[in-house]
C-alpha cells in the first residue's frame, strides 16, 4: 500500500520546510537595520507652487493697498474709480489681514505680520468710527471684525487688538439677544 499525500499535504509540508529555512537563515544571517520609510520633504513640488502663489498674492496686495492716516486698507474693487474700501470680512480688507497673518505663519517673514498689524490699526479706526451703528453678522458686520481683531491679537500679542475685540464682543452678543426686527403685517 502506497501512502499518497494529496495536494494539501504537500503544500503544508512545503510551508513548514520554508518556515524552518527562514528561522535558520535568521540565526545565521546578520541582522539588518530596519528600513525607515523615505522622508517626505515638507516643501514638495505642490507646496513650493502653493507658497509661490501665496507670495504673488502678497505682492499684488502690496500693489493695490491704499494708505490712510489710520493704516493701509485694501479696496473692494481695485480697478474702480474711486476705489471703495469696506471694513467687513465678506469683501473688505479684514480678509487681506487674515491672509497676511496666515502668510506670516507659513513663511515666518516678519514683514507680512507687520503689514497685517498696520492694517489692524485701520480696522480699529473703522470699528471705532462705526460705534454702535455697525451691523451685526460674521461676513458683513461686527462679528467678522471681532474675529479679525482676535486673530491679530493672537498673531501679534498686542493688547490693543484684544481689548477692542473684547469691547465689541459684548455688542455682538447684545445684538443676538435683541434679535432681528420682526415685520408686522397691517
Amino acid at each position: 500500500m502506497t501512502l499518497r499525500l494529496g495536494p494539501r499535504r504537500r503544500s503544508t509540508g512545503r510551508r513548514v520546510a520554508l518556515g524552518w529555512i527562514l528561522v535558520l537563515a535568521g540565526t545565521v544571517l546578520p541582522a539588518q537595520e530596519p528600513r525607515t520609510p523615505p522622508r517626505v520633504d515638507a516643501f514638495d513640488a505642490a507646496a513650493v507652487r502653493t507658497r509661490a502663489a501665496a507670495l504673488e498674492v502678497a505682492t499684488w496686495l502690496e500693489s493695490v493697498r491704499i494708505e490712510t492716516p489710520a493704516g493701509p486698507v485694501w479696496p473692494v474693487e481695485p480697478d474702480a474709480v474711486p476705489p471703495r474700501t469696506d471694513p467687513y470680512l465678506y469683501h473688505g480688507f479684514p480678509g487681506a489681514l487674515l491672509f497676511l497673518i496666515e502668510l506670516h505663519r507659513a513663511t515666518d517673514e516678519a514683514r507680512h505680520l507687520a503689514e497685517a498689524e498696520r492694517g489692524g490699526d485701520a480696522l480699529l479706526a473703522a470699528v471705532a468710527a462705526a460705534g454702535d451703528q455697525a451691523p451685526t453678522g460674521l461676513w458683513t458686520g461686527l462679528e467678522g471684525q471681532v474675529f479679525t481683531l482676535f486673530e491679530l491679537h493672537r498673531a501679534t500679542g498686542s493688547e490693543r487688538f484684544r481689548t477692542a475685540a473684547s469691547d465689541r464682543r459684548g455688542r455682538c452678543a447684545s445684538g443676538l439677544r435683541r434679535g432681528p426686527p420682526v415685520a408686522r403685517s397691517a
